[in-house]
């Protein structure tokens, strides 16, 4: 059950002009980084899900609680994406959100962590440095090292390595230099 949910969750993406979903860690409490991912969407709609509460602390999850209590307009959900708890209650937030027209789907997706948003933004650069070392005529070998180290920033996001047989279907399927 939790996990046709979640992927059901995960999959679904707001236009961040209209709408946002802020995960909050319970294990760890508010960080400074959640505070200013807050308070880039505080003039958004959003729904606020407090996650890992199968693991933490109930005094953790009380004190995260009266910490927004007064920070954010917005429904906190108390979630466990590994167990289900919390999931119905998010699942009828993001439906009355929809529902009111306060909020609607596209194909956007906002980058709320830090580091994922360096990932991505080394691997977009390695990709530009491929194409020009293309478009100079440098040798596919070049190309090939910059390509490599875009697929290895992305790799860091997902936790995935890439192989040579990855690198190999690439090129594979497309002519490069000709």
């Amino acid at each position: 059950m939790p996990v046709f949910r979640s992927e059901f969750i995960t999959d679904m993406r707001f236009e961040a002009k209209s709408g946002s979903v802020v995960v909050l860690d319970a294990q760890t409490g508010i960080s400074e980084e959640d505070l200013e991912i807050l308070d880039s969407v505080k003039e958004k709609k959003k729904i606020v899900i407090i996650n890992k509460t199968d693991i933490a602390r109930d005094d953790k999850i009380n004190e995260m609680k009266r910490q927004l209590d007064g920070k954010c307009e917005a429904p906190v959900i108390v979630a466990s994406m590994l167990d289900g708890t919390g999931l119905e209650s998010l699942e009828d937030e993001i439906e009355e959100l929809f529902a009111k027209g306060s909020v609607y789907a596209n194909s956007e997706v906002l980058i709320t962590n830090v580091r994922h948003k360096q990932q991505l933004d080394l691997a977009a650069e390695s990709l530009k440095s491929a194409m020009r070392a293309h478009e100079s005529g440098l040798p596919l070998d070049f190309v090939t090292i910059d390509i490599r180290e875009s697929a290895e920033y992305l790799g860091q996001i997902t936790g995935e390595s890439v192989s040579e047989d990855v690198l190999r279907e690439i090129f594979s399927r497309f002519c490069i230099g000709k």
